[in-house]
């Protein structure tokens, strides 16, 4: 064998990993989607000063989050509906928010967990939307 041979074999292998890995990365969105609509998030525990990127859904109790990267299909956040409050919600801080467009900091709570989370504004609103109104099979909420 001499150089170009052994050169195109190792362009060919990073092209083969490269392919699998974005094979792997639509496969697991895909699974993790389970068939819901889903939407980009940042979210941290209070008092950590980084930021993780991850995709949320809602289940029909819960809001679950998933890392943005990784293999895992579990979540890295499981958020009760019946048990979550919304602590807070306002306008991030001048360069405190991560790349989401069109930002709102929310500050959750479940149980006594606390989740921050940076939603696009529109998935906000789903999320609000979502925890005021019952989960199927519920009697309704009555203010």
């Amino acid at each position: 064998m001499d150089g170009i041979e052994i050169t195109e074999m190792v362009a060919a292998g990073a092209a083969v990993l490269l392919v699998l890995a974005l094979l792997g990365t639509y496969l697991r969105r895909r699974l993790i989607a389970a068939g819901a609509p889903m939407f980009v998030c940042a979210y941290r525990r209070p008092g950590r000063a980084s930021w993780r990127y991850g995709l949320a859904r809602f289940e029909s109790e819960h809001l679950v989050v998933f890392p943005l990267s990784g293999a895992t299909l579990q979540p890295s956040h499981r958020v009760s509906r019946t048990g979550m409050a919304l602590l807070h919600a306002g306008e991030p801080a001048r360069g405190q928010a991560p790349l989401v467009e069109d930002p709102v900091v929310v500050a959750l709570s479940d149980s006594g967990r606390q989740l921050e989370m940076v939603l696009p504004r529109d998935s906000y609103t789903a999320v609000r939307s979502w925890h005021e109104a019952s989960p199927p099979g519920w009697p309704p909420r009555v203010a």
